[in-house]
């Protein structure tokens, strides 16, 4: 199942880079489980993001902060301070 969503998520990541992301989200699941699988959307929709040319350089790197954010909160139940 998870190998299936990932797969689903990955038809966000721009074609050329598409197989090397799947490797590396992969290589998570295989190291920390189906636990990791709530930041693969995130970092798709940032590398999405990222390789568009009308995307400012502040844009996209808010896009990133924001996906490492909700990635750490949501598995370290929260940013102390907030």
């Amino acid at each position: 199942m998870p190998s299936l969503l990932l797969r689903l998520v990955s038809l966000l990541v721009p074609f050329p880079v598409r197989d090397r992301w799947c490797e590396e989200w992969r290589a998570e699941l295989r190291h920390g489980g189906w636990r990791m699988l709530p930041g693969a959307l995130p970092d798709a929709w940032t590398m999405r993001t990222i390789g568009r040319e009308d995307t400012p350089p502040a844009v996209a790197g808010c896009a990133w902060r924001a996906a490492c954010a909700s990635t750490v909160c949501g598995f370290h139940g929260g940013v102390e301070g907030s």
